[in-house]
């Protein structure tokens, strides 16, 4: 049983704003909030993360098993916690959204293993609303400064094409709540577009 009302997933990518609007919604609404870290950021940073770009299904495999187990240990805190609102700052929809884009440029079936690992694992917490932070691909380079070396995977067009069709795979095919919200607006906007549909939601699981 869910020890939570509500859990909601901040999603898109890298440099979209995730982690500072999650920062926003915390210090705005008056819900008791259980704030589940970024895989990266709860790891001490991307060095510490299985290689974003596998080898073969069976080193892709391996990482989504430790991903898992970093799911695991990064829910933990809060869960326990029992608060009203779990913000998620990128969810298990990131892994499945990140192994779509890599079966879309290589061709190998990293989708179809991410799908089968992830629904048969009793770990992760898939979220009852997405918040998806729709930004370009300009946007993104111009926000990355530096953060990410040329040539990431995280800063690449073709890939944040795929990681973004598979939301809207998602949105498209009713599968899950998505709320698509422009990025591109500054910290303040994005956080007022985005606690309105967060209320409302928190409205209907009270």
């Amino acid at each position: 049983m869910n020890n939570y009302r509500l859990s909601i997933a901040l999603e898109g990518p890298c440099c979209a704003g995730k982690t500072t609007l999650g920062r926003g919604l915390t210090s705005l609404l008056s819900e008791s909030i259980g704030y589940v870290q970024d895989y990266s950021d709860f790891v001490g940073g991307g060095r510490n993360l299985p290689p974003a770009v596998p080898d073969d299904l069976d080193s892709e495999e391996r990482a989504l098993r430790e991903l898992l187990r970093i799911e695991a240990d990064r829910t933990a805190g809060p869960l326990a916690a029992q608060p009203e609102l779990l913000l998620i700052d990128r969810s298990v929809y990131t892994l499945l959204a990140h192994c779509h884009a890599l079966e879309q440029m290589t061709g190998v079936p990293y989708g179809d293993l991410a799908h089968r690992m992830l629904t048969e694992s009793k770990i992760p917490v898939w979220p009852d609303l997405v918040l998806y932070l729709d930004v370009s691909q300009e946007t993104v380079d111009a926000r990355n400064r530096g953060k990410f070396a040329p040539g990431s995977i995280f800063v690449d067009p073709q890939f944040n094409m795929g990681f973004r069709s598979y939301f809207r795979r998602l949105a498209d095919a009713g599968l899950t709540r998505i709320v698509w919200l422009d990025a591109a607006r500054t910290p303040e906007e994005l956080r007022d577009l985005a606690a309105a549909p967060v209320r409302r939601e928190l409205c209907g699981a009270g």
